[in-house]
C-alpha cells in the first residue's frame, strides 16, 4: 500500500512508503514532474557495477519507464543485507559515516553529478556500556532511551518504585530511586493513515481501514513527558517497560529528538519489566549507562542530475537508523538515480536533486543544517517538490 501524507506539518517532508516495483513508478513519477567536495566513494569500487544496465536512455524512456534498465534486484538485496548488518546508524556514530561515503561513492558510480558531503555539527550523546544487575547478576536489556542522561562510569544502584505516567510524577515518591514506568502501546485504526492519505495505491485491498495498528513507538510523547518530569525530581535512573517480548524489544531506539536530558534510562521487554515491578519494596538495582555528549560533524549527501530547468524536484531519504528496514530508501534511490542519469537533459522537465540527510534520529539536525546553509544562495527557493522514500518492504 502506498501512502502519500496530507498532514505535512508532521512531517519535514512529503513521505511516498513503497512496496514492490518502487524504482519504475518513482523514477516515472520524478520524469514527469520534473559545501565543498570530499573525498567519498573510497569504500566502494565502481568496477562492481559492471553488471549495471548502462545503455543510454530516450526520452521515450522518460515517459515510459523500462523495468529492463534498471540495477537488479539481486543488487538491491545484497545492498539491503549490508545495511541490515551494519546495525544501529546513529547520527554521527561511525556506521552512519561508513554508510553515508558509500552512498556518495554509489552516486558517482550512478553517473550522477556534483555529488557533494554537506557538514552539520551536532551536540552527539553516546555510549558503547548500558546494563542493568541485580545482586551483580546481569539482566537482559533491551536496549538503552537515546539521550536520556549519564551515569558514573560505576553505574548507580537504588531500589526501584513503580509510577503510573498517566498521573503526575510525586518528586517525594522517586527521589533517590530507579523508576519503573509502562511504556504504552497506542492503537489507532487503519483508517487513521488511509483519512490522512493524499493518495493510496493497496490493489489487493490488503488493509482493513478497521484493522488495529498498535505500536511502542507511537507513545514517544508518553515517553518524553516521562522523561522530562523525572529530570525535575532526585530520581536517580528509569526503565521504561516495552509491552513486547525481547525479541521485538531488543534494539528499540527513541525518542529521537536529540534533546539530551537527565534521567539515565534503559528499555526492558514486557516479562523483565512483570518481574522487577514484583521486586519486593527496597531490592537494589544497578544500572550502568555512561555516556558522553560531544560536538560531531555528520553529513548531508546533495547530488543533482541536471534537467530542463533550474527548478528542482527532490527525492530524500536519511541515512541514519536501526536496521535494514529503518531506513533503507537510499539504495532504492541510487537505482532510480542510475536510470534518470542516462536520460537526455531535456527529458527531464526540471532537474532532480538526490538527498541523503542526516540527523532523522536527532531531531532533525540535518534537515535544519541544510536549511541554515542554502537560507541565501537561492536554492531553496528553485525546489518545487519534494518526494522522502522510506521503509521499502514493511
Amino acid at each position: 500500500m502506498t501512502l502519500l501524507f496530507r498532514w505535512l506539518g508532521h512531517f519535514p517532508f512529503l513521505k511516498t512508503v513503497t512496496g514492490t516495483g518502487v524504482l519504475a513508478a518513482l523514477t516515472l513519477m520524478l520524469a514527469a514532474c520534473g559545501g565543498d567536495s570530499s573525498d567519498h566513494g573510497s569504500e566502494f569500487s565502481c568496477a562492481a557495477r559492471h553488471d549495471w544496465p548502462s545503455d543510454g536512455l530516450s526520452v521515450d524512456n522518460a515517459r515510459h519507464v523500462d523495468a529492463n534498465q534498471f540495477i537488479s534486484v539481486d543488487q538491491l538485496k545484497q545492498w539491503h543485507r549490508e545495511l541490515d548488518a551494519l546495525g544501529l546508524r546513529d547520527t554521527g556514530g561511525p556506521a552512519e559515516d561508513a554508510y553515508i561515503r558509500t552512498l556518495a561513492g554509489r552516486l558517482d558510480c550512478a553517473g550522477v553529478r556534483d555529488v557533494v558531503l554537506e557538514p552539520v555539527t551536532f551536540p552527539r550523546w553516546s555510549t558503547t556500556d548500558w546494563r542493568l544487575t541485580l545482586n551483580g547478576e546481569p539482566l537482559r536489556v533491551a536496549s538503552y532511551i537515546p539521550y536520556s542522561g549519564s551515569t558514573p562510569e560505576h553505574g548507580v544502584t537504588a531500589p526501584t518504585v513503580h509510577v503510573d505516567i498517566t498521573q503526575p510524577v510525586d518528586p517525594s515518591t522517586v527521589a533517590g530511586r530507579i523508576v519503573l514506568f509502562d511504556v504504552p502501546n497506542v492503537t489507532v485504526p487503519t483508517r487513521f493513515f488511509l483519512d490522512n492519505a493524499m493518495h493510496v495505491w493497496d490493489p489487493l485491498s490488503s488493509f482493513s481501514p478497521d484493522e488495529p495498528y498498535s505500536r511502542p513507538y507511537l507513545a514517544i510523547d508518553a515517553v518524553t513527558r516521562t522523561l522530562d518530569a523525572l529530570g525535575d525530581t532526585e530520581a536517580v535512573g528509569a526503565i521504561g517497560i516495552l509491552q513486547m517480548p525481547y525479541e521485538t524489544a531488543h534494539g528499540s531506539y527513541f525518542p529521537y529528538d536529540g534533546i539530551i536530558r537527565r534521567v539515565p534510562a534503559l528499555y526492558v521487554d514486557r516479562d523483565l519489566g512483570e518481574q522487577l515491578k514484583g521486586l519486593s519494596n527496597g531490592t537494589e538495582l544497578t544500572l550502568h549507562l555512561p555516556a558522553s555528549v560531544a560536538d560531531t560533524a555528520t553529513h548531508n549527501v546533495v547530488a543533482m542530475i541536471p534537467g530542463a530547468s533550474d527548478e528542482i524536484t527532490v527525492i530524500h531519504s536519511h541515512t541514519d537508523g536501526t536496521n535494514g528496514l529503518e531506513d533503507n530508501g537510499p539504495d532504492a534511490i541510487i537505482g532510480i538515480a542510475q536510470y534518470l542519469a542516462r536520460l537526455p537533459q531535456s527529458a527531464l522537465p526540471r532537474t532532480v536533486m538526490v538527498m541523503f540527510s542526516s540527523g532523522h534520529f536527532a531531531g532533525g539536525v540535518g534537515i535544519e543544517g541544510f536549511l541554515r546553509q542554502h537560507a541565501d544562495d537561492g536554492l531553496l527557493d528553485r525546489i518545487k517538490s519534494i518526494i522522502t522514500v522510506e521503509h521499502l518492504g514493511a
